[in-house]
């Protein structure tokens, strides 16, 4: 029995003793190397890289106005089919309003202008008769100065036979009243004359006024006809009615109130906002257009119309033109995009979104986006591999932090710029392709190719 159990465990320490002797190395590099973190990596790569921007669109009237009539009345002429969906050309009647008081007011304005003309032809006849008075007391004033000169000869002769004895006293005497007399006359002509000729500057004065009164009588009829004519309204331009706000009869108090809304959307405008950092990039038909005279193509999407343009909704145009300047509020900048809508596909207050070519480069080199490693504010790195020791597909290295510099991204890939001393990625460096958390440099790891797709 004893030499049974010694037999029995002789031949357990044998065969345990074979097993230890078989792969003991072999276990132990497999548990070394199963322990080491595993990490996919990728390659620095050559691409063609464009950046697009994914912004919201908000489709427009190219036109749209609100419509009054800016004086107070009641509606009077007001089609039924003046209504909405109603197509209108520019100048059409839509509505009239009745405004009798402002009619009156019209007739008595015309009125005093009528009064006014009157006037100016009593002023213009007065002057007339003032230019004619003056005409007959200057022909008067030769007559009278003849008078005074034949006066004085007179008294002159009548004075000498007086001294030489050979004439009455009494015959210098009337000669002396005869002169005195032609010269009274002669100084009251002259006052006449004066005074007929600031009659004329009166009736000048008058005239001249009385035009004024004409002015100002024409300006106030001008002024009720122009009220008159904003109780007519017309279509400004051709389009389309929106809004129908009244109804006949209504009883406008407030000369504010809308009474039409009228759109042109034969062509609309999509709206959109370009982000400030965006902003220097941005080309538009209107302001630093591309090389071929358009603005930066854009690819608009409105999934309800997926029917209309296919493609989902798809329309691909170019930027027509940007406001210049930014939002203070939101920091971002109002964009246009002019579209042809003969059909009426595209309504005001559409609602989708736009994707904007910002950049197009050339082939950079690149790496995904998912290697950054971000450290405050502009500072990025990404791990490395270094002192790669080749095992087939596994890669045996050490882990470093290395900085890099980028340039544009299309959210999948980065573009890696050349660093401050020159320094630039070859393209046979192995990235780690997601960075986490966990890793540390100058860990060991082993490095596995990563599966990518372009």
């Amino acid at each position: 029995m004893k030499s049974t159990l010694f037999a029995t465990l002789a031949l357990a320490a044998a065969v345990a003793g074979v097993g230890c002797d078989k792969t003991p190395g072999k276990a132990r590099r497999g548990a070394v190397r199963e322990r080491l973190p595993r990490v996919a990596v990728v390659n620095p790569t050559m691409r063609p890289l464009v950046r697009r921007l994914e912004v919201a669109a908000t489709v427009e009237a190219m036109k749209s106005v609100d419509l009054s009539a800016r004086i107070p009345g009641v509606v009077h002429v007001l089609a039924d089919d003046m209504t909405i969906d109603r197509e209108v050309t520019e100048g059409e009647v839509l509505l009239v309003l009745d405004v009798p008081e402002v009619i009156a007011e019209r007739g008595t304005k015309s009125a005093l202008a009528e009064l006014a003309r009157k006037q100016e032809k009593l002023s213009e006849a007065a002057l007339e008769v003032a230019k004619r008075e003056v005409e007959e007391s200057q022909s008067d004033k030769k007559r009278f100065e003849a008078d005074v000169a034949f006066a004085k000869v007179r008294h002159e002769t009548a004075r000498q036979l007086v001294r030489d004895r050979a004439q009455n006293p009494q015959v210098e005497q009337e000669a002396l009243r005869l002169l005195e007399s032609s010269q009274a006359a002669e100084a009251s002509n002259r006052v006449k004359i004066l005074t007929r000729k600031a009659k004329i500057t009166a009736a000048e004065a008058e005239l001249e006024l009385s035009r004024q009164k004409i002015r100002a009588a024409e300006a106030e009829v001008k002024k009720v006809d122009e009220l008159i004519a904003l109780a007519t309204i017309k279509a400004p331009f051709s389009g389309v009615i929106t809004r129908r706000w009244v109804d006949r009869g209504a009883i406008i108090k407030d000369s504010g109130t809308t009474l039409f809304t009228v759109q042109q959307i034969s062509r609309v405008r999509v709206l959109i906002d370009i982000p400030q950092r965006d902003v220097p990039l941005l080309n538009t038909r209107d302001y630093k257009p591309n090389d071929n005279g358009k603005g930066d193509p854009v690819t608009i999407r409105f999934p309800a119309l997926a029917a209309v343009y296919g493609k989902g909704g798809e329309i691909e145009t170019h930027v027509t033109r940007s406001s210049r300047s930014l939002d203070p509020i939101t920091r971002t900048m109002r964009a246009e995009i002019e579209l042809e809508n003969a059909q009426g596909y595209l309504r005001p207050g559409m609602y989708g979104s736009a994707s904007l070519l910002i950049e197009n480069l050339g082939s950079v080199m690149t790496l995904p986006a998912t290697c950054l490693v971000r450290q405050g504010e502009g500072l990025v790195k990404v791990y490395r591999v270094t002192s790669p020791d080749r095992h087939g597909d596994e890669i045996r290295g050490v882990l470093e932090l290395v900085p890099v510099y980028l340039g544009i991204d299309d959210s999948n890939q980065v573009q890696l710029l050349p660093g401050p001393n020159g320094e630039k990625f070859k393209g046979d460096e192995l990235i780690v392709e997601r960075a986490t958390g966990v890793m540390r440099a100058e860990e060991t790891v082993l490095a596995i190719r990563a599966t990518t797709k372009d």
